[in-house]
């Protein structure tokens, strides 16, 4: 039974058409994996670290399967690939102390050339620390970055490759302050 076929003018390398088949039996699956049910009153919808199992399809320029597997109330997989031979997998796990998120991706482009990228993040709530200096919850913050992969440089009538890494890494933090407001009866 088929429920979407992934076409493109470019040809797959065999690492991509094996990522590609690992990733989509991976997101339909998740529709059978038994996870613990999460009730809309236990997180915000747009809280980060709400753990969820959904699969989805979505077009923009091209087809693109995405999905997220709960694994437990703590650690989330989720995944996003498309016709134009972009993948995306990463995770997160939720610790009392913190979270930690974690992705992989790989995109080709024309000629050739290709960009693989690997991340990793982390946060921690000070008030884990019983630290919440004039009721601000504060969250120190730190992640890295890496990237690699092969630029096409146009040479007259030939295509020249260029390889190209770059590093990045990031320090900061958020805070928050719960509003109270007083109403007088």
């Amino acid at each position: 039974m088929k429920y979407l076929t992934f076409a493109s003018t470019q040809t797959a390398s065999p690492h991509f058409s094996f990522v590609k088949s690992v990733l989509t039996l991976a997101m339909v699956s998740a529709s059978f994996v038994n996870v613990a049910p999460v009730f809309a009153e236990d997180k915000h919808h747009e809280d980060p670290t709400q753990i969820v199992t959904r699969v989805g399809i979505g077009y923009t320029d091209s087809i693109t399967l995405s999905g997220s597997i709960g694994l437990d109330d703590a650690r989330m997989v989720s995944a996003r690939i498309n016709q134009d031979n972009e993948w995306r997998i990463g995770g997160s796990w939720l610790f009392d102390a913190g979270i930690v998120n974690f992705n992989f991706n790989r995109t080709d482009y024309d000629h050739g050339s290709y960009r693989n990228g690997y991340s990793i993040g982390t946060f921690v709530p000070l008030s884990y620390f019983d630290m919440t200096p004039g009721g601000w919850m504060l969250f120190p913050m730190a992640g890295y970055s890496f990237n690699e992969g092969e630029i096409a440089i146009p040479q007259g009538e030939e295509i020249v490759m260029m390889r190209n890494k770059s590093h990045g890494a990031y320090l900061g933090m958020f805070g928050l302050r719960p509003l109270v407001i007083a109403v007088g009866v």
